[in-house]
Order: C-alpha cells, then structure tokens, then sequence
C-alpha cells in the first residue's frame, strides 16, 4: 500500500475523533472532504471503505454521521 494512501486514512482518523470531540457527533462526508482537504466525496468515500475492512470503523450505510471509531487493540477509550 502506498505510505501516502495510509496517511490519508490516518488524517480521517484523526479528523474523525477531534470532530466528535468537539461537537459530540460524526462528521457528514462533505465535512471530511472539507475538512482534510480532498478533491472529492467519492476519494472520502474510497478511504471509509478501507478503513471499515480493516476494522478501524463501522457505518450504517444510508444512515448520515453513522461512523463508529473501533479501537485498536491495545487502545481504551477509558478516562484516567
């Protein structure tokens, strides 16, 4: 996998988690997009795919904002 493709995934990973910190809900895709920068909803729409096969997040597909971020093993979303 090119390096350059897994660091988009990772930048919607972080984007995902500041966005829902900060507003208690998911981003909608056209947020994403805005949000990181890429040239189209369907390139946000390839990386969700990716990263909802490799067990980072769950969707309802045809549901808005329905991202779930999975933990990686080793990660706790427990506060101190």
């Amino acid at each position: 996998m090119p390096k350059h493709a897994q660091t988009e995934r990772d930048q919607i990973l972080e984007y995902l988690v500041s966005f829902s910190e900060i507003n208690g809900y998911m981003p909608s895709l056209r947020q994403i997009q805005n949000g990181i920068g890429f040239s189209s909803l369907s390139v946000v729409s390839h990386h969700l795919n990716i990263l909802e096969k490799n067990n980072r997040i769950m969707r309802s597909h045809g549901v808005a904002r329905s991202i779930v971020l999975i933990p990686e093993a080793g990660e706790t979303n427990d506060d101190p």
